[in-house]
Order: structure tokens, then sequence, then C-alpha cells
């Protein structure tokens, strides 16, 4: 039958990797004693097969005149089995063997199975009548083994349509307006849990071999539910120029989120259907033909994005969260109200109404107590001027906590912490690492055979920590502790760059600097907004050769150059994992490799 098609596949898949890393007995070392050179192994294979299967039908019956449909119906189930191992161990007891079992102290073992599993059926209706009303209807029941027997089967809806209203009789001046076209879309989806999220899990110690709780298991967990509804309209002018806008409100409810568990419980987490986050996207384009003609061909593309994510509801009671490196431990704050991915950390003062009560009335401009320095840093100057620290040998005066701001000691020309009602360091919002919106401008341009393209892009008005300063300020490696060409005036002491003073983070060393024990602050959270050029392309279309196909030569350049006032290697950076689960959110710098700069070249050809 013409009008009805089935269709089925199968796809098996596994990939396997291991590697053996040998530091061996005797092997040159660093150290000032050879004895130390005993060797180490480490060893770690993985085995990764994934199955997955599909059937289904596609029906096209003629139900009418001017109306065509589509029936589908189908089946899908998957499977995915992972395997890993991993040893380590140190002083090796000969050399040149390479086996675990020839380490016999400070051993490391390792090892894992995931087995998961999905099962779905779907089935749906399309239909387009007069060749202007479009009717899209989904419906998917699905079931996973991720989540716990109470809850592995959800269902999800979808419903989408559009209206061409340009192609309606009545629709005045068809050659000016010549297209108009209006969509919505209404549906829901699901998010799975970590393959964990239901069991207790555990820590073992290596060295006792003691258990301690770490996660508390939830075979209650249901999907995390998101509900989308887009409405957007395409409009063309002259048959020339072409707009599209879309909005889109989604709301991610029942969040599966890593939440502190009860203390009765005896586990500080567990994995809960505990929030609610809503998005609200813009998003536009606008197409510009400039030259069409027989030779030449010029068109350029404009672009703009703007996405809000707020966590609207709670269910529990508010709590930070990690960006899932050292520092980042409280740097997200996950409550009620609160923009997603907005980075919190220290502050040092920067303006005269952050300090308390009357030290904000000796704080302004020449000989006041307290000034702006070079960086623009509130300091304690005692009267004199920032620019004074080394001529007048006033880098060693203090004040005493009793005639400091916030009781806590004072050093000349130092930063200061921003602190709150209870003397301590204050935890502020330092920005958001989503962009307030992104922008994009690409060209396409053409003469004979000859063929251009470039795509620029940016994000703007985003933060991210840089670590890798960050770190480098208390290592005293960062380019700015260097004070090398700097005048008698700006030039500044160790402890200025270094970290805080007893009194200030319980016991470290140091007189007050902006190392901060390595904690993001307004000195560590920077602008990294940017433009890039993101690729470039140059083609020239040669025929055929030797009366044979139709041969193109070419060359792409990619990242090709960033337009940033970020002092990394990249602005365009993030880190993945932990509750985030998102690089774009996770604004770290966490040494990351940069983007890079590539160049290819291209031959093409069809017969």
């Amino acid at each position: 039958m013409d009008w009805l098609d089935f269709n089925g596949d199968f796809a098996y898949d596994r990939g396997g990797y291991t590697y053996t890393l040998v530091r061996d007995r005797g092997f040159r070392t660093t150290t000032s004693n050879p004895a130390a050179a005993v060797g180490a192994i480490s060893s770690e294979s993985g085995d990764n097969r994934s199955f997955n299967t599909s059937f289904g039908a596609a029906a096209h019956p003629t139900l009418m005149s001017d109306l065509t449909s589509t029936f589908t119906a189908q089946v899908l189930y998957d499977a995915q089995k992972t395997q890993f191992g991993y040893g380590y161990g140190e002083d090796l007891a000969v050399p040149d063997l390479f086996t675990l079992n020839s380490a016999h102290v400070n051993k490391d073992i390792q090892s894992s199975t995931t087995d998961v599993r999905s099962l779905s059926y779907r089935a749906g209706g399309a239909f387009e009548y007069l060749d202007r009303y479009i009717l899209d209807l989904n419906i998917r029941r699905e079931g996973s083994s991720l989540f716990g027997s109470a809850n592995r089967w959800a269902t999800f809806p979808r419903v989408a349509g559009a209206w061409i209203a340009s192609s309606e009789s009545w629709f005045p001046s068809p050659d000016a307006l010549s297209l108009l076209k209006f969509r919505a879309a209404w549906g829901k989806a699901g998010q799975r849990p970590s393959t964990v999220a239901q069991y207790e899990t555990f820590s073992i110690s290596r060295s006792t071999g003691a258990i301690s709780p770490n996660t508390l298991g939830n075979i209650n967990l249901k999907p995390e539910i998101l509900t989308e509804t887009e409405l957007g309209s395409d409009i063309e002018l002259f048959h020339r120029y072409a707009l599209n806008l879309t909005y889109a409100r989604s709301v991610a409810d029942d969040q599966i989120l890593l939440v502190p568990a009860p203390a009765a419980s005896g586990f500080p987490n567990q994995w809960q259907n505990a929030g609610q986050l809503t998005n609200k996207t813009w998003e536009a384009s606008l197409d510009i033909p400039i030259i069409n003609n027989n030779n030449t061909r010029w068109s350029t593309r404009l672009i703009y994005d703007r996405n809000r994510a707020v966590i609207t509801r709670l269910d529990v009671p508010a709590y930070n969260t990690t960006g899932g490196v050292q520092g980042s431990e409280s740097m997200y704050f996950v409550r009620q109200g609160e923009r997603l991915g907005t980075i919190y950390g220290g502050a040092f003062v920067k303006s005269c109404d952050q300090l308390p009560g009357a030290f904000a009335s000796q704080c302004g401009g020449a000989n006041s107590q307290f000034q702006a320095n070079d960086q623009g840093f509130i300091v304690w100057t005692g009267g004199y001027a920032p620019t004074q620290g080394i001529t007048n040998n006033l880098w060693n005066a203090s004040l005493n906590p009793s005639d400091a701001p916030w009781g806590v000691r004072t050093v000349w020309g130092m930063p200061i912490r921003l602190r709150d009602s209870t003397n301590a360091p204050r935890q502020v919002a330092l920005g958001n690492s989503m962009p307030s919106f992104h922008a994009g401008w690409s060209s396409n341009y053409s003469y004979k055979k000859f063929t251009a393209y470039a795509l620029l892009d940016g994000a703007f008005d985003r933060q991210v920590w840089n670590e890798g300063y960050h770190w480098a300020l208390g290592d005293l490696m960062a380019g700015s502790v260097d004070q090398g060409g700097k005048s008698v005036e700006n030039a500044k002491p160790i402890g200025y760059y270094y970290r805080a003073g007893p009194s200030d983070i319980g016991g470290s060393t140091g007189v007050g600097g902006l190392y901060n024990v390595l904690g993001p602050t307004n000195e560590s959270v920077e602008d990294a907004s940017y433009v890039k050029l993101r690729e470039a392309t140059l083609t020239y279309n040669i025929g055929a050769v030797g009366g044979q196909g139709n041969w193109t030569v070419g060359v792409v350049g990619r990242n090709l150059h960033t337009w940033t006032k970020y002092r990394g290697y990249d602005p365009e950076v993030g880190r993945g994992g932990q509750q985030l689960n998102n690089a774009a959110l996770n604004g770290i710098d966490y040494f990351s490799f940069p983007n890079l700069r590539t160049f290819t070249l291209q031959v093409s050809t069809a017969f």
C-alpha cells in the first residue's frame, strides 16, 4: 500500500580502551634523595556498549481534499552498559615489571559498572490544510531504569501549529508583505537523574577501609518535567528581507536537585524533586540581501538572543552549592527568586558608602583617612596620599581593631574586606555567568566563482571566576605581582596580593591581600564579555578538471580573533559537572585549554 510505510532499525556500538602509565623504579628524579625513586604504576581500562532498536509505521491517508495528513507510531528500546577499572600503586618491587602487583604501598583501586535501559512508545499526527493551516500532535510514553521502582514511567504530550496568513485570499498587499506566518507550540519533555540517584551511596577510606554515608537514595524520584510554550512569527518583506521573531517560556518543574538530607537519615545529601526553574528567551534574526545579480551576490544576517533563568520555587531551605573545584564550595546560592548562574563571593570595598558608620564619613578625597587607590580599592591612608607608601615608609602602619572598620586590624594601603553586621566577611553577588544577551553578524559574498563568508558573534555582560589568575596570586606568579617597571608611587608590596590575616581567615598568615585564600572575589570574578571572529571562509569554484567533476578549493579559518578585556586565555570558558551540570552556567576558568585557532584547506567535487 503506497499510503503506508513501515520502518525499523537496529544498532550496536562498542568501544574499549586500556592504558598503563609507569614511572619505573630507579628512574631519575628531581628529589634530593635518589633512594626516593621507587617508582609508581597506574593502569586503567574501560568498555562501553550501546544497543538501540526501534520499529514504527507511518500512514498517509487521504481524508479529504486539500488536506495532507500523516499518522505515525513507533516503539524504541535502548540499553547502555559501561565497565571501568583502575589500579594505582607506588614503590615497585623491581624495575621493568609492568604489572600492578609489583607495587606495594599507597595502593588505590577503583571500579564501576552501570546498566541503563529505557523503553518508549510514540504516536502522532501531522495535518496541513489549504497549504496554510498546519497542526502537529505528538504523545510519548517513556520508562527509564534510572528512576526508582516507584516512578519509572511518564507521559509527554506536544502540540504545535502554524498559520500562513499571507496565503489568505483577503490578505492585503502581498507584494510588500510577501510572507506573514504565525506559529505556536506547547509541549512537555523529561529530564533523567544520574545513574546513582535512586541508591544509597557510601565513601570508603582508602587507608582504613572505613565506610561513611554519602548520598541518601530516593526511589520516589520523578522526572524533571520541562513545559515549554513558544510563540513566533516569520515575516518577509518585498520577497527580500526575512525577519524571524521567537519568544519561549519554559518551566522546569520537580527539578532534580542534590539537597541537604534530614539529619536523622545519617546522610549529608539526597537527590530530590525540590524546585522549579523558569526560563524566558527572546530570539530574533534578520536576513538582508544587499546585492543579487548575475555575477554578484551579497547577503548579511543579524542574530540576537536573550535568556533569563530564575529559581521560581524551592521546596527545601536555601543552600549553597559548589562549582566543583577548590575555592568554589559556596560559589552558588540556591534560593527562590535567585537568577541561575549568579556567582557569589567575597568583596573588597570599592566605595565609601560600603564602610560602616563613622568610617564612611572619613572616606573621600585628599587628606581623608580612607581613599581610593590606583586600582579602585578603598584603603586606609591615615590622611596621606595612597602614592606615599614607599616614600614615607607607611606600608607597615596599621590600625588597631578598636579603631578599624568592623573591628578588624587594617593595614595601610591594603584592600579592605567588605563585612556584614556580625563583622564576618560578607558574601555578595559578583555577577552572572550567563550573558545579558548574545549577538552575531554574518555576511556571505560571491563574485563569479569566488565566495567569501565571515561570522562575528559575541556574548555581553557575563562574568567568570578566573581561578587561574586567582591561584597565581597565591603562588606570587600573577603578572600583576611583578612590580618591575612600576613607579615608586604605584608599586605594592607582596603582601598586597597574597592573603588575609589571622583575624580575618582564622589562622592564615599575611596582612590582608587579594588572594583571599582562593575564594571568588570582586577582583578575580571578571567581565568575560567578548566578540569573536568565529569563522572566515574563502572558496573558488574551478569547475571540471580534465572534463570530469565540478571542483572547488577553499580555506576555512575558525576562532581567528577575540576582542575582550578578560585577563585569561579565552573568555569563552566554563566547567561542566556538579549540580549546574552545564559549562555555560558554571562560570569557572579552571586552567581550561583555550579554544584553538584553526585553518583548514578543503577540496571538493561532484560527479
